[in-house]
């Protein structure tokens, strides 16, 4: 099976708070840049609603849940790009 095809699958038993913070995850280890002060930053060659669909949700929906990681300061939102300021905040969401 496919990785993303597995992330997919993976995904439908989780919380939409867990469901998008394993896509960033997932993200982050693929196309992650580490920054010197311990972020990642993810510049993002996809809309929110591509990133929504990985999560297996609608835009609205992921787009709640990326408003909640930000005002909890786990990550930072930028126009075309994510930043991880918590990694470890992010696994346990992650965890569901």
């Amino acid at each position: 099976m496919h990785e993303n095809e597995q992330l997919r699958t993976a995904l439908t038993r989780l919380s939409p708070q867990a469901r998008v913070a394993r896509v960033i995850e997932y993200l982050a280890s693929d196309v992650g840049e580490s920054a010197d002060d311990g972020t990642v930053v993810l510049r993002l060659g996809m809309s929110r609603d591509e990133l929504a669909a990985m999560a297996s949700m609608s835009r609205s929906s992921a787009m709640a849940v990326l408003r909640e990681l930000h005002d909890a300061r786990v990550l930072e939102l930028g126009r075309e790009r994510l930043v991880v300021r918590d990694s470890a905040a992010l696994t346990k969401l992650s965890e569901g």
